[in-house]
């Protein structure tokens, strides 16, 4: 099932892998729907990804860093954000859950680019420096032709 509005309680169960019993108490479909969004919210991945940024000094394993978390929370929440992406035309509840998440997802994102940013204007003479410089994402001096 794509969306959990306009079908019965226990599709809506099914589709998202949760006993129809969860459904009731969370309050029917709406209520699953904030169960859902709240879930992936809550999801740890997004702040280790943060933690873990803070650490690492190489821009390939800075770079590589959002493409395994967002990989991970693909694989974890992956049946929430196909639901909530069908459902999110006709239904507010998804819509809003959808764009916080695509928030979230956008502040971690600017983080990354934040972080090769301050690595690029420490270490000018850094070959990512004349690369990221020619994209435009920084105001750094390119770095020298060898």
């Amino acid at each position: 099932m794509a969306s959990v509005s306009g079908c019965t309680a226990a599709r809506a169960a099914s589709s998202t892998s949760r006993a129809e019993g969860t459904v009731y108490v969370a309050g029917g479909k709406q209520g699953l729907l904030h169960l859902l969004i709240e879930e992936w919210a809550r999801s740890p991945v997004r702040q280790d990804s943060i933690d873990r940024l803070a650490e690492l000094d190489d821009p390939e394993e800075i770079l590589r860093l959002p493409a395994a978390s967002t990989k991970q929370v693909r694989q974890t929440h992956g049946d929430i954000m196909r639901i909530l992406l069908a459902t999110a035309p006709h239904d507010q509840v998804a819509a809003d859950g959808l764009a916080k998440s695509t928030a979230r997802y956008q502040a971690t994102l600017a983080l990354v680019a934040e972080r090769l940013h301050d690595l690029v204007t420490s270490e000018p003479a850094s070959p990512w420096a004349a690369q990221l410089t020619c994209c435009g994402s920084t105001s750094a001096t390119p770095a020298s032709s060898p």
